[in-house]
């Protein structure tokens, strides 16, 4: 024992740690700028469109802390964060976004391609494409906003928009009433539940955008009598952004 340690002291000793390099799981998070209920919808959607083999996660995040906090959610660093998608951009560095506007409209091609630029594999890009496509249609997607009877909102929400359309003598593109039939569904399911926003930045008081948040108020009032349900003022505001791309 002795001798060894004699050995030991004579000897220099370098010491190297290696750690394992870990590869993070790529990640796509969902986000909604009213709550993180429609989020949660846009996640299961989405990863219901990503075939498994991808290795994709998808998580639904609030955007107020999103747009708060950035890369030091957490889940920047368990994940490989390849972009976001949702209604409203939380202005995150060096991260993607895609608008469900832009999703539904196919404006956000060029997007999609940077958030699925780790897939090389062109058969499984064509699938994740084809998927996508397949998924939304309007039905599809206020069904995964609502557990409304889907048919019945959609047809309610019809006649609210064509009424938007007339009295504020606008055509809406097909893109923006696809947003439109969403967050509708979304805030009858919401009010219905209670849960309701209560707060919206973008509200404010000029003549002329009350004066049409009137007319879109005035509009809706069918889908309230059918559910009897009464659409906030911060609803509505959120409404007039949407149709009027604020």
């Amino acid at each position: 024992a002795i001798i060894g340690e004699k050995m030991a002291s004579g000897l220099p000793v370098v010491y190297e740690l290696t750690y394992p390099k870990v590869e993070k799981t790529p990640l796509i998070l969902t986000v909604c700028h009213t709550g993180l209920g429609a989020a949660q919808q846009l996640k299961d959607f989405l990863q219901s469109s990503l075939p498994e083999e991808t290795g994709y996660r998808v998580e639904a995040v609030d955007y107020h802390y999103l747009e708060k906090y950035g890369r030091e959610n957490s889940l920047f660093k368990q994940y490989e964060v390849q972009g976001i998608v949702g209604t409203a951009d939380p202005k995150v560095a060096g991260t993607p976004y895609v608008s469900l506007e832009d999703l539904i409209s196919g404006q956000g091609q060029e997007h999609i391609d940077k958030i699925f630029a780790g897939i090389n594999d062109q058969e499984i890009r064509k699938a994740i494409n084809d998927n996508l496509v397949r998924n939304l249609s309007i039905e599809r997607l206020v069904s995964a906003t609502t557990i409304l009877d889907v048919k019945r909102v959609i047809a309610y929400i019809d006649e609210a928009l064509e009424e938007i359309e007339r009295r504020l003598k606008i055509t809406l593109i097909n893109s923006k009433k696809a947003i439109l039939y969403v967050h509708i569904a979304g805030l009858v399911e919401r009010s219905i539940r209670n849960h309701e926003v209560k707060s919206y930045e973008g509200e404010n008081t000029s003549k002329e955008r009350q004066s049409q948040i009137m007319i879109i108020a005035q509009a809706l009032e069918v889908i309230e009598t059918a559910y009897s349900i009464s659409i906030s003022s911060f609803e509505l505001n959120y409404l007039f952004d949407i149709i009027y791309d604020l």
